[in-house]
């Protein structure tokens, strides 16, 4: 994904495990939609974001509230962070329902832009060690220029926080270069990610990603 087509996004939805994280960049307004689960059960290695399609119109709802439709902004794009395991037919259901979510709020080309969550936690230029998880694995990547290049995942059952720290030290080795900063999101950060690098806000990634 290139740098310029992230760039030309004015609203961000981060797909997290128990929530949907969003940025609205014309007000700079934050928003957070609280995934609930069936009954409120988690299962194991399936996303809590199989949730919207439990109850659709009401999440459908929420998001255009907080995004807010044509009457509002005009047609927007918006720039949707997905987890590094995300399946194809879950990127298409997820893309199909941000587009119902929005109607006519959103541009007819482009409309959803892409990006996995490790290439949103900073600028899309130069290179960093990102760490990020899902409800299936815990991913370390390395990033350069907006772009994953490396990559490794663990299960996220079997992880430990040694084998985070083992993984970033073998890309710093691999690339040679010691000082490679790691980063982490601040959004549903845990004990293993505490302290391993630099926590990275909702509000600081709209603000490197968005106009």
């Amino acid at each position: 994904m290139g740098t310029r087509t992230i760039q030309r996004a004015d609203a961000l939805l981060w797909v997290g495990d128990s929530a949907l994280y969003i940025w609205d960049g014309r007000d700079r307004s934050e928003g957070c939609i609280r995934l609930l689960g069936k009954e409120g059960e988690w299962f194991p290695y399936v996303p809590g974001f199989y949730d919207i399609w439990e109850d659709a119109p009401r999440y459908q709802r929420e998001l255009r509230s907080l995004l807010g439709g044509a009457r509002l902004w005009g047609r927007r794009r918006v720039l949707l962070v997905v987890p590094e395991d995300l399946t194809q037919v879950e990127s298409v259901a997820l893309e199909d329902f941000v587009y119902a979510a929005m109607g006519g709020g959103l541009k007819r080309r482009g409309g959803v832009v892409f990006c996995s969550q490790s290439e949103a936690l900073r600028a899309p230029e130069g290179r960093y060690i990102a760490v990020t998880h899902s409800c299936r694995c815990y991913c370390t990547a390395v990033v350069q220029d907006g772009a994953v290049v490396e990559k490794a995942l663990l299960d996220v059952n079997e992880c430990t926080r040694e084998a985070l720290l083992r993984q970033i030290r073998e890309f710093h080795s691999l690339y040679r270069d010691s000082a490679m900063e790691v980063y982490f999101p601040q959004m549903e950060a845990n004990l293993l990610l505490d302290g391993i690098g630099g926590e990275v806000s909702l509000a600081g990634i709209a603000a490197a990603r968005l106009y």
